[in-house]
């Protein structure tokens, strides 16, 4: 938190590097199962992600994704659905289609439509995950293997 304060005071509230203060906050309330303290952070982070680097760009995807497991760690599956897909097609267009980031956002929202009994839209995506992962960072990686399992 001291960090962030630094960087507001420093940089201001929608410097890019604030945004980073405020995901990395978000990522220790969220990993101390934190996660309706982290939500606004999540939030704000993308909303700052967004306005200084465009909706394009692969750190506002990861801002995405990032608000986007929060929702679904909070069961919100439907608000997270939307951040996934925006999260895969920036990754996709930035990264190219066969980047492990790319699959990392295809596999979650894979996830998300199978939280949400969407079986039909999860396994081709799923599967998709998994074929960029293999081609990307093989086949004994650990995310390969996450991706086998959804």
């Amino acid at each position: 938190q001291k960090v962030l304060v630094i960087y507001e005071k420093v940089l201001g509230s929608s410097h890019e590097r604030t945004a980073l203060g405020l995901s990395n906050l978000a990522t220790t309330y969220a990993k101390l199962g934190q996660r309706k303290k982290a939500l606004p952070l999540f939030e704000r982070a993308l909303t700052i992600f967004e306005n200084s680097l465009g909706n394009q760009h692969p750190d506002t995807a990861v801002a995405m994704n990032n608000l986007a497991d929060t929702h679904m760690a909070l069961a919100q599956y439907e608000k997270a659905l939307p951040l996934y897909k925006r999260s895969s097609e920036i990754f996709g267009k930035t990264l190219g289609p066969v980047h492990p980031n790319t699959a990392l956002s295809i596999g979650n929202l894979a996830e998300n439509h199978g939280a949400m009994a969407n079986f039909d839209e999860a396994l081709p995506l799923q599967i998709r995950a998994l074929k960029i992962n293999e081609q990307t960072i093989g086949a004994a990686h650990p995310r390969t293997a996450q991706a086998l399992i959804g």
